[in-house]
């Protein structure tokens, strides 16, 4: 983890932020394409969603009283006080659509000689935070807007059964 932490580079924030940014992290096991589904009609068929480059996320922290914002780069993990967290995806509805911005966050709590403890993991939305809230005594986060350019997600890894080997429709005999 020594490697890690030297490897680390400043993520654009505002002069008062303290965050920091280390390695890509993995992607999200479930599909962006479901993250805006029901929030206003259904999505259609291909995912019509503009994936974005940067996430603009807002904190608190409770103790301080302070407010950040930041525009944090997807799949880069970010350190902030005791909570690393990385944003795998950030989605917005296309512009003929109602406005919609959503992120899929993975958010741990790491301290000093404690094992890590998962905070949150899932799909916050801009339009309504309280929707799928991150509960913790210290800080909130919340998503304000997807920004950057827009990428193509990679597609899923779909797997095929080997032709080689027939399925099987006896059981085995012993």
């Amino acid at each position: 983890m020594a490697g890690a932490a030297a490897a680390q580079e400043t993520v654009p924030v505002q002069p008062s932020a303290a965050v920091t940014a280390s390695s890509p992290a993995p992607s999200p096991a479930s599909s962006p394409a479901d993250a805006l589904t029901g929030l206003g009609g259904a999505l259609p068929a291909e995912d019509a969603n503009l994936h974005r480059t940067f996430a603009e996320l807002r904190w608190l922290d409770k103790v301080t009283g302070r407010v950040q914002t930041a525009d944090v780069p997807i799949n880069r993990r970010i350190i902030l006080g005791t909570l690393q967290f990385v944003v795998h995806d950030c989605v917005q509805r296309p512009p003929e659509d109602p406005p919609e911005s959503a992120a899929f966050l993975d958010v741990a709590e790491v301290k000093p000689g404690q094992p890590t403890t998962a905070v949150f993991k899932g799909w916050m939305f801009a339009s309504s935070p309280a929707l799928s809230a991150m509960q913790h005594p210290v800080y909130d986060l919340w998503v304000l807007d997807c920004k950057g350019d827009t990428v193509i997600p990679a597609a899923p890894v779909v797997t095929q059964p080997s032709a080689s080997a027939p399925p099987s429709s006896a059981p085995a005999s012993n």
